[in-house]
């Protein structure tokens, strides 16, 4: 159904009740669901489907003229005869007349029966109908001339099926947009022009001659349509040939069927004839493969190509007659002396009875002549023998002169005839120069037992054979090893599926992939799935379950009795739809689409309403009879119910299995269940109940992205805000607290640390209100990183010893669930980086061996990397580099098994000194670069001073200073806009080295480590002051001024009471020793 700019509704149907005499009509298909009195819609409810048609509206040109000329009796029958020409002429087509109104006429190609081809042969029909009409040997005799008519032809997705009730129903109807818009490029058209439209120009592909008219309007459409004029078919050998060979897939998988081909070329070329038969489901690659031999063996023998058609299943010898008119030459046009002429130059008969051959293949090529009379006495079966006699006989002279190579494309739709010649010839051809090679689908049993055939069968290509065709047409872009995979698993193996998938993908907007059926492909799916008859619609209920589904299911959808769907899975199975495997040591039957294109056009074939009303039902019988699946998959009920059209509980579902999979640590599966659970509330007009959980989905998908991506990351951040936003639009306490943790974190990763003190702020004073021990954790774990990150340990200290209480108090009940990391833990992990910073090592190293155990005991796997990560930290500040390797190598081991690829770049960065003890070269410097380039890439801010100052260090360490200098200035610049002050002193020490080691002569050295001693003391950072004292002694004693830098290590050494067998203490007492 279709509505005009005007909002008129059109529908396009049959208007008559029978057809004017003279006209073909196809024979529609039985009604759906006829195998079965139990089908699910009741008798008087419209059947129909989606499915995508191609329609040729046919006008007469001149007819008002015409009504005014003639009396409207002879009116009439010149509208007969119009008719019945265009009628007779699109009737080998396989095009169906469905409406006749006045001098208007519509033909769907597509339905009620599909064809692999249907928008060839529409456009086929249409300049045959031009042809026909403006034939002078066909005019009316009423007026005594050829008329002319206007074409146009469109192709789209519509409603195909019953319209109305009762007696008005009309059963093959079109309703959609589809069929207007042919009218309106009928009406653009000139007299004895076809127009089509971009979609069935694309269909097509370079099967005719096309010229661009460029985008035209057409009334009643918005947008322009780009508009093609059709002018001929084109006249090449085979159907495969139409095309240029630099839009040819790769011959990938098919090393051995070509090896075996040239074996047999060779033999045929030694007098040894061969036949071989080429079998293979459509688009596996059969013309691919012949065309590679025909390349391979063109310099050195005859190629002779006979393509058969679907269109003359009934014409004798029509791939002979198309053969010998293309390779002489023969235009429509020439007159019949030069068509004569040509016939007898590629004929090359000098025979005594050459006259009574060229009249006779003269006759078959429809050329009038009167060269051998005796010829009219025999009758049609004579004539046909003798034809493929004489056929026979040529090939043989042929031969005679060089090797031949015989194609027979396409055989499956050959002609008794045709299949007569090819079976004598293959008889012939032993002992001769040739070789005859057929292709043909599975089924043309009577051409696989020609005499000594071989049969080749081509299997499906392997997933690598695929993905090389894919990178083939993909050359110049890059497709994400997702797409790819996608492609190679939709295709099931057939080169043409995966070349119109790939194109498919390219042609997309976001070069991402559509899981709709290409429009390429479309019609060979649906022909296929056409040829099912009554029994599609198991097909395409069972698309519903999915790409598989077991008896029980499938016959649950269907509603059929056992012997009806049993017939039917029966005849699908017969038809290649299906397979069928039992499960081992089970009674299950499942059965399987032969690959999943077949089952996604049997489902996008089926109307919405009764998709909606299946996936309901599958819901619904597996909610009630397998409980424990839906417990452990929430996924599958929620996309039956998301497709039912119940978006509410779809959308708790998906969150149901992204929580799950969260636990599971697939975080990537989470972030697609949720998004899809958010999609689904997007449908819904919203009520408090939606929002509430709409905050459950953003705070989850939130959680999930913090695993893959970072806390820093902008949908980390764009998730929490909205669920703030949501919380406080409700009023709901409880949540915000969640919500404001993870936006704390986010907004510190951000390096936004202003923003966070202030939230942080506004957390602790909602969760003091609230009064709950966990929600109170987290609130003063988030004050107490925002405190530590800006160097205010004291303070930091104060909301650390809060998280210990209220940890105690909540028996130790965990955060994991609102949280991605566990509050305590967290606290633990930094404090004790606090405590080596007071100069309390030993205390520090404590706290970190504690966070760790604890992170074990809540077994996830997120919170035991960060743990591992963030606890070698201190092992790191100790110097302690083994200790550290050691913890972060579990770290990103476990990391990678889980697939959480955030700490790729966060662990080496943290840990750099200790990477660079272990192997300090280049390759671990540039790996520490694209660490730093990962976070950058993430939007983390956060730590990203010590990790630039790390980098210096490496550089120093290497003796690269001048490199060694940006990135520590950077470092510096990045804590002044960040705010994040914690490791200030130790930023300026290293700065003091890298100016030291680019001059040695500057006096820069001291001061800035003279400012970095006073911010270490100012900030109460004992380990970085004893660090900044040392450095100044070494730097001090040169100068002869020791005894200062001496008394500066003692004082700052005097404040430890613990640590003395870590590295920093053990180098000061060192250095006063000397």
């Amino acid at each position: 159904m279709m509505f005009s700019a005007r909002g008129r509704l059109r529908m396009h149907r049959r208007t008559s009740t029978r057809p004017p005499r003279g006209l073909i009509r196809s024979t529609p298909p039985p009604p759906l669901a006829a195998a079965n009195d139990q089908a699910t819609h009741s008798a008087r409810e419209p059947r129909g489907e989606r499915r995508q048609v191609t329609v040729l509206f046919c006008d007469l040109v001149g007819s008002t003229a015409l009504a005014e000329s003639l009396d409207p009796e002879e009116l009439c029958e010149v509208m007969r005869h119009y008719q019945a020409t265009c009628a007779h002429a699109i009737a080998p087509f396989g095009g169906y007349l469905a409406q006749t109104l006045g001098d208007g006429l519509l033909f769907y190609f597509g339905f009620p029966n599909a064809h692999e081809d249907d928008a060839v042969r529409a456009v086929g029909a249409g300049l045959a109908a031009i042809a026909a009409v403006n034939d002078p040997n066909r005019a009316p005799i009423q007026i005594k001339r050829s008329c002319a008519v206007r074409v146009g032809i469109h192709t789209g997705l519509v409603y195909a099926g019953e319209v109305g009730q009762y007696d008005t129903r009309a059963e093959h109807a079109l309703v959609g947009d589809v069929p207007n818009i042919a009218q309106r490029l009928q009406s653009l058209a000139a007299p004895n022009e076809l127009l089509l439209g971009p979609t069935t120009r694309k269909l097509i592909d370079a099967q005719f001659r096309l010229e661009s008219l460029g985008p035209q309007t057409l009334k009643g459409l918005r947008a322009p349509l780009e508009v093609y004029r059709a002018i001929k078919e084109s006249t090449a050998a085979t159907r495969f040939a139409t095309r240029t060979s630099d839009s040819w897939a790769p011959l990938v998988g098919r090393d051995r069927e070509l090896t075996e081909l040239r074996t047999r070329w060779t033999q045929a070329q030694l007098a040894q004839g061969q036949t071989v038969v080429l079998s293979g489901v459509a688009g596996i690659g059969k013309s691919r493969l012949a065309e590679a031999l025909r390349s391979a063996v063109a310099r050195e023998a005859q190629v002779l190509s006979f393509q058969c058609s679907p269109y003359f299943q009934s014409a004798a010898l029509h791939p002979l007659v198309t053969m010998l008119r293309r390779i002489a030459r023969i235009r429509a046009k020439d007159p019949t002396e030069l068509k004569l002429s040509k016939l007898k130059r590629v004929l090359g008969d000098e025979s005594p009875s050459a006259e009574r051959n060229l009249s006779l293949l003269a006759r078959l090529l429809r050329i009038t002549n009167d060269l051998a009379p005796e010829l009219d006495q025999l009758s049609g079966d004579h004539l046909l023998a003798e034809t493929i006699d004489w056929t026979v006989d040529w090939l043989i002279a042929q031969s005679r002169k060089q090797a031949v190579l015989v194609v027979l494309e396409d055989a499956h739709w050959s002609d008794p005839a045709t299949r007569r010649l090819a079976t004598e010839a293959a008889r012939a051809l032993v002992g001769l120069r040739v070789m005859l090679l057929i292709t043909e689908r599975p089924g043309s049993r009577e051409l696989d037992r020609l005499k000594g055939a071989t049969t080749l069968k081509l299997p499906a290509l392997q997933p690598s054979e695929c993905s090389a065709i894919v990178h083939h047409f993909a050359a110049t872009t890059h497709l994400r090893r997702r797409v790819i995979d996608e492609i190679v698993a939709r295709s099931g193996g057939v080169p043409f599926f995966v070349e119109e998938l790939t194109k498919a993908v390219l042609e997309s907007s976001d070069g991402g992939t559509t899981r709709s059926v290409p429009p390429t492909l479309k019609d060979s799916l649906t022909a296929r799935l056409d040829s099912a008859g009554p029994f599609k619609m198991i097909a395409q209920r069972a698309a519903c379950i999915g790409s598989q589904f077991s008896h029980t299911m499938v016959a649950h959808v269907c509603g059929l009795d056992e012997r009806s769907l049993s017939r039917g899975l029966s005849k699908l199975m017969e038809l290649e739809l299906l397979t069928c495997h039992s499960e081992v040591d089970s009674s299950v039957t499942r059965y399987a689409f032969r690959h999943s294109l077949l089952q996604e056009a049997a489902y996008e074939s089926l109307l919405l309403q009764e998709r909606r009303a299946v996936h309901l039902s599958i819901a619904q019988l597996v909610e009630r009879d397998d409980p424990a699946r839906v417990a452990q998959e929430p996924e599958l009920l929620a996309r039956h119910y998301a497709l039912a059209g119940d978006a509410h509980t779809a959308s708790r579902l998906w969150l149901r299995a992204g929580e799950l999979a969260q636990v599971r640590s697939g975080h990537a599966d989470a972030i697609a269940y949720l998004n899809e659970g958010l999609r689904a509330l997007a449908a819904l007009s919203r009520t408090a109940e939606d929002d509430r959980l709409e905050i459950e989905l953003q705070c989850a998908l939130a959680r999930s992205r913090t695993s893959a991506e970072g806390w820093g990351g902008e949908r980390v951040h764009a998730a929490y805000r909205r669920a703030l936003g949501l919380c406080r639009n409700l009023g709901d306490r409880n949540k915000e607290l969640e919500v404001l943790s993870g936006l704390c974190t986010s907004l510190e990763t951000r390096g936004q640390l202003e923003e966070a003190a202030a939230l942080a702020r506004e957390y602790v004073e909602a969760a003091e209100r609230h009064a709950h021990p966990v929600g109170l954790q987290m609130a003063h774990c988030a004050a107490f990183m925002v405190h530590f990150f800006q160097g205010h340990y004291f303070e930091a200290q104060k909301h650390a010893e809060r998280v210990q209480i209220y940890h105690r108090q909540s028996e130790g009940e965990h955060a994991l669930n609102v949280s991605a990391l566990d509050p305590f833990v967290l606290t633990q992990l930094y404090d004790s980086m606090c405590s080596w910073l007071r100069g309390q090592p030993d205390r520090g190293a404590q706290q970190s061996a504690r966070a760790i155990a604890r992170a074990r005991v809540l077994g996830h796997p997120f919170q035991l990397c960060h743990a591992l990560l963030n606890g070698s930290w201190v092992s790191v500040l100790r110097r302690e580099h083994a200790s550290a390797l050691a913890q972060a190598d579990e770290a990103l081991a476990l990391a990678e098994s889980v697939r959480i690829l955030l700490f790729r770049g966060y662990g080496p960065l943290m840990l750099a000194p200790a990477f660079m003890t272990r192997e300090p070269s280049t390759a671990t410097l540039e790996r520490l670069e694209q660490c730093y380039q990962c976070m950058q890439a993430a939007n983390v801010r956060l730590h990203i001073p010590p990790y630039l100052c790390h980098i210096a260090q490496a550089y120093l360490q290497l003796g690269l200073p001048g490199e060694a200098r940006p990135r520590i200035d950077l470092a510096l610049d990045t804590m002044e806009s960040t705010g994040e002050r914690w490791i200030e002193p130790e930023l300026l020490r290293v700065k003091a080295a890298v100016e030291r080691a680019v001059d040695p002569d500057t006096d820069a050295g001291e001061l800035i480590l003279s400012s970095a001693l006073q911010k270490a003391r100012t900030a109460g950072a004992r380990g970085f002051e004893l660090r900044v004292a040392c450095d100044l002694c070494e730097l001090l004693a040169p100068q002869g001024r020791e005894s200062e830098g001496q008394e500066l290590v003692a004082c700052v050494l005097a404040t430890f009471s613990e640590g003395a067998d870590t590295f920093d203490v053990q180098r000061a007492r060192g250095l006063l020793r000397t």
